[in-house]
C-alpha cells in the first residue's frame, strides 16, 4: 500500500515547470514507455496513408488493420492507466519494468473504457446540438473523410478544450484511487472547485483536446502528419506526468501500483474463465464499435433535418426520423452487447439472457438481409475496393464479424454458460426478450418498409386502383423559386415533357410562362409524371434538355392524376436556375467540343455565374480512375462565385470532375448542367497537366 492520504488542502509544494521537468526526466530514464504510447498513434496515421493505396496488396493490409484495430484501441485505452503509474513509481524512487506496466494494462481497460463511452455520449450528444446553435453549413465528403465547416471546427475545438479542462482530475482518480467512474468524476470536479487557483495551470494545458483535435481535424502530409503526431503525444505525456504529481501530493495512492487492483465494494470480484474472458472482451470492443460507428451515421445521415440549406419537406422529415429512430435503436443494441459482455466478465447471471437475444437478433438481420439482397458481405467489400475508406472498412468489420460473433457467442454459452454463470430468472428472460423483440421489429419493420422493391410494387398497385375517365382535362403548373412564387413580371416559352405512368409513354409539348404559372389545356386524362424548362435566358435557347444557364428548369415533382374529362390540376412546381461555369470554358451557349476533356494547370481557378437568392454554393470535385477509385474534395462558401483549388496531375486515363450548387433562404436554388454537340450532362470535366 502507499503512504497515508495527505489531506485535499496541503499545498502544492512544486511548481509546474517543476513538475514539468520531472516528467520529462522520467521519459527520458525510460524511453520504452514514450514508444509504447506513441505506437498506436502513428498506426492510426499509418491507416490513413494504406487508404490511399490503390493496390490490392494495400487494401488487404488495409482490412487486417481494421481487424486489428479494436483490440489495440483497448490495449490503449488501459494503457492510459499504465502510463499514470509509471509516473507515480518515478516520483516515488521506484523502479518499473515495462513488462510489469504493460501487466497492468488490463485492470485499467474497464474503467477508462467506461469513461470513454459517456464521454462518446457527450461529444454525440454536443453534435447534433452544435448545428441549432451556430450557422452550419453541409458536412462534404472530401479525399480521406469530411470536410467540415469552420463553424462545427471552431465549436468542436472550444468543445474539447472546456472537456480536458473538466477530466484534467479525472483520469488520475481512475488511475490512483478508485475504479467507479460516477466517483473519479465526483473527485475530479471537487478537486479543481478546492485547489483553484494553485490548479489553474495543470487544467488549462489541453494534451486530451490537442489529441482529439489533431485526430479529427488532422495536418496534411504523411511525413508532417507523423511529425505533429509525435509532438502531440509527447507534450501530451509530459502534461500528463505534471497532473499526476500535482494529484499524488494533494491524494496520495491506492497503492504502488495505484488503483490497478482495488478491490470492488472492498471484495475481490472472481474472475471469469478464460473463454469467458476473451467472449466478454469481444463483445465489449465489437459493441463499442459498432456504437461509434452508429453514431457517427447518425450524425452524418440526421444532418439534413437541421443543416441550414436543406429544404426538407414533410414526406421527407418523416422517412429521415424513421431512418434514424431505426438506426438509433441499432447502436442500442451494440450498446447491449457491450454491456453484456462487461456483465459476463463479471459473471452476472442477466448477462445470458441479453447475449443470447442480442446474438439470435443479429443473426436473424444478417440472414433476412442476405436473402433479400445477396451476400452482404461482398457488396461491402466491393464499396471498399472501389474507394477505400475508414467508413467502408469499419462496415465490412461488422458486416463479416456480427453473425461470427453471434454464432460463438450462442454455441459457448449453450457448452459452458452454466459453469460461467449462475442461473438466469426467468424474469431477465422475459425482459431481455421483450425488449429486444421490439427494437428489432422496429429496425425490420423500417428496413421492409423503406424496401425499394416493396415501394415500388405498391405504387403499382395504387396506380393500378386509381380509375381514369377518358376524356381531357387541364393542367395548370405555378413554378415556385426559393419557397415562393417564381416571378411573374416576365413571359417565356417552356419546353413540357408529360410522362404517362401507367403507359409508360412520353409526351413533348410547347407550352409558355405567362402570369406566373404554366397553362397546359387539353391534356388526355390519366397519371402524369412531367419536367419542363422555362427559356429565361432567351440567348442560348433550351439546348438538347430542357434548359440552358439561365433558364429555369423543374427536378422532379408531384403525380398529376387527371383523372376525370374537364378536370383542372393545379399544383406548385419547385423550379431551379442553371448554373453558368465561367472559368476555366464558359458554358452559357453550350461546348463546342467533343468528347477529350480539356487540360489545365493547377492551381486552377473555377468561377461561376451568380445565381439570383443564393447565399452559399457547393462545390465538388471527384476524381475518377480507370480502376473505378475516387476521390474527393469539397466545400461551402458564400456568397463568393470563385474559388481556386491545387489538383495534382491526373494520370492516363484519370479524369477530374467538377459539380456545382447554389443554396438559397429555403434550399437548393441552382443546379449545374453542361452541354455541347449532340451531348450533356450534370458535371464539367477536365485533366490537369504535369
Amino acid at each position: 500500500m502507499g503512504g497515508p492520504f495527505p489531506p485535499e488542502s496541503t499545498p502544492s509544494r512544486i511548481g509546474f515547470g517543476a513538475d514539468l521537468a520531472s516528467a520529462a526526466r522520467a521519459l527520458v530514464s525510460q524511453p520504452s514507455v514514450p514508444l509504447v504510447s506513441l505506437a498506436p498513434m502513428l498506426f492510426l496515421d499509418a491507416i490513413q496513408k494504406l487508404e490511399s493505396g490503390p493496390t490490392t496488396l494495400l487494401r488487404f493490409l488495409l482490412v487486417a488493420a481494421y481487424v486489428s484495430f479494436p483490440a489495440l484501441m483497448l490495449f490503449l485505452v488501459g494503457w492510459y492507466g499504465a502510463e499514470r503509474v509509471f509516473f507515480q513509481r518515478h516520483l516515488e524512487g521506484k523502479p518499473v519494468t515495462l513488462r510489469h506496466l504493460l501487466r497492468i494494462v488490463k485492470p485499467f481497460v474497464g474503467r477508462f473504457l467506461v469513461l470513454g463511452v459517456l464521454f462518446l455520449i457527450v461529444v454525440l450528444t454536443f453534435g447534433f446540438a452544435l448545428p441549432h446553435l451556430v450557422r452550419m453549413e453541409r458536412f462534404h465528403r472530401t479525399d480521406g473523410g469530411f470536410t467540415m465547416p469552420v463553424s462545427f471546427m471552431v465549436g468542436s475545438a472550444a468543445f474539447f478544450f472546456v472537456m480536458d479542462f473538466l477530466l484534467t482530475f479525472v483520469t488520475p482518480a481512475l488511475a490512483y484511487t478508485t475504479r467507479s467512474v460516477v466517483e473519479a468524476l465526483a473527485i475530479g470536479f471537487t478537486m479543481i472547485r478546492r485547489t483553484w487557483p494553485r490548479s489553474a495551470l495543470y487544467v488549462l494545458c489541453p494534451p486530451l483536446a490537442l489529441n482529439i483535435l489533431h485526430t479529427v481535424f488532422p495536418v496534411g502530409g504523411v511525413a508532417l502528419r507523423f511529425t505533429v503526431t509525435s509532438v502531440v503525444v509527447l507534450v501530451g505525456l509530459l502534461a500528463k506526468g505534471a497532473i499526476a504529481a500535482f494529484y499524488l501530493r494533494e491524494r496520495g495512492s491506492y497503492s504502488d501500483d495505484g488503483a490497478a487492483y482495488i478491490p470492488a465494494h472492498g471484495m475481490p470480484a472472481a474472475g471469469a474463465p478464460l473463454g469467458a474472458t476473451l467472449l466478454g472482451w469481444t463483445l465489449i470492443m465489437g459493441g463499442l464499435l459498432g456504437a461509434v460507428f452508429g453514431g457517427f451515421e447518425l450524425l452524418i445521415y440526421g444532418n439534413p433535418l437541421w443543416s441550414s440549406n436543406a429544404q426538407v419537406d414533410a414526406e421527407v422529415r418523416a422517412a429521415i426520423v424513421n431512418s434514424l429512430v431505426a438506426r438509433g435503436v441499432g447502436v442500442g443494441m451494440y450498446l447491449i452487447g457491450l454491456a453484456s459482455g462487461f456483465a459476463l466478465l463479471r459473471r452476472r447471471s442477466w448477462a445470458r439472457p441479453w447475449i443470447v437475444c442480442v446474438s439470435v437478433a443479429m443473426l436473424w438481420e444478417f440472414g433476412w438481409s442476405a436473402l433479400r439482397t445477396g451476400n452482404p458481405a461482398s457488396h461491402v467489400w466491393e464499396m471498399l475496393r472501389v474507394g477505400p475508406g475508414v467508413i467502408g472498412g469499419v462496415r465490412l468489420l461488422l458486416v463479416v464479424g456480427t453473425p461470427v460473433v453471434a454464432v460463438l457467442a450462442v454455441l459457448l454459452l449453450a457448452v459452458r454458460g452454466r459453469r460461467w454463470l449462475p442461473p438466469s430468472p426467468l424474469g431477465q428472460w422475459v425482459v431481455a426478450v421483450f425488449v429486444i423483440a421490439v427494437a428489432h421489429g422496429t429496425i425490420s419493420y423500417q428496413v421492409w418498409r423503406q424496401d425499394p422493391q416493396r415501394r415500388q410494387e405498391r405504387y403499382e398497385q395504387e396506380l393500378a386502383a386509381l380509375a381514369v375517365e377518358p376524356g381531357k382535362g387541364r393542367l395548370v403548373i405555378a413554378p415556385t423559386f426559393d419557397g415562393t412564387p417564381l416571378d411573374a413580371s416576365f413571359e417565356a416559352a417552356v419546353k413540357l415533357t408529360l410522362y404517362e405512368q401507367r403507359t409508360k409513354t412520353h409526351r413533348e409539348l410547347a407550352a409558355r410562362y405567362r402570369n406566373g404559372v404554366i397553362d397546359v389545356p387539353d391534356v388526355e386524362t390519366g397519371i402524369y409524371g412531367l419536367s419542363f424548362g422555362i427559356d429565361a435566358n432567351t440567348d442560348n435557347g433550351f439546348g438538347s434538355g430542357w434548359g440552358m444557364p439561365g433558364d429555369f428548369v423543374s427536378r422532379g415533382g408531384e403525380r398529376w392524376d387527371l383523372l376525370r374529362n374537364g378536370l383542372t390540376v393545379r399544383q406548385e412546381v419547385r423550379v431551379y436556375r442553371v448554373m453558368r461555369l465561367l472559368k476555366p470554358e464558359d458554358t452559357g451557349v453550350g461546348l463546342a467540343r467533343g468528347g477529350s476533356p480539356p487540360e489545365f494547370q493547377s492551381p486552377l481557378t473555377i468561377a461561376w455565374g451568380p445565381v439570383p437568392g443564393a447565399r452559399t454554393y457547393g462545390y465538388s470535385i471527384v476524381r475518377r480512375s480507370p480502376d473505378r477509385s475516387q476521390r474527393y474534395i469539397a466545400g461551402n462558401q458564400g456568397p463568393n462565385p470563385t474559388w481556386t483549388v491545387e489538383l495534382p496531375p491526373t494520370k492516363p486515363g484519370e479524369t477530374y470532375v467538377l459539380d456545382l450548387h447554389a443554396y438559397g433562404k429555403s434550399g437548393q436554388v441552382g443546379i449545374f448542367e453542361v452541354q455541347g454537340a449532340g451531348w450533356r450532362g450534370w458535371d464539367y470535366q477536365f485533366r490537369i497537366a504535369e
